[in-house]
């Protein structure tokens, strides 16, 4: 896997063109690839780290308003949400629910709260 990755940055490169040296990478090595390599994987960690701090601002957010929200009681919301959906994404949801109610994390509270889930 690792060397897939290291690889495909070569393609970065450019190539010589011609009768001598055809399709090398031209001033092409090793320690290159291993820069864009590192480089490669603290952007990563940058946007995972991002993504989740923004997940989870955003999840915080939602649950506030809802918790706030005269006559809400988290419960409404979902049933109204997924009143909302067309039939075929309400097949896709109710599938999606039926596979991850074997889930070791999230099983239980699929089964126990089945269609009458809060937010």
């Amino acid at each position: 896997n690792n060397y897939f990755r290291l690889a495909s940055f070569r393609k970065l490169f450019p190539k010589f063109t011609g009768i001598k040296n055809n399709g090398r990478y031209i001033d092409l090595d090793f320690f290159q690839l291993q820069h864009l390599s590192y480089l490669d994987q603290d952007i990563r960690s940058v946007l995972l780290s991002m993504s989740l701090d923004i997940e989870h601002y955003e999840k915080v957010k939602i649950i506030d308003k809802v918790t706030t929200r005269e006559n809400e009681d988290g419960y409404s919301i979902v049933k109204d949400y997924r009143d909302s959906l067309n039939e075929k994404r309400q097949k896709e949801l109710t599938r999606e629910l039926s596979i991850r109610e074997s889930d070791i994390y999230c099983g239980t509270i699929i089964r126990k709260y089945g269609d009458d889930m809060p937010v």
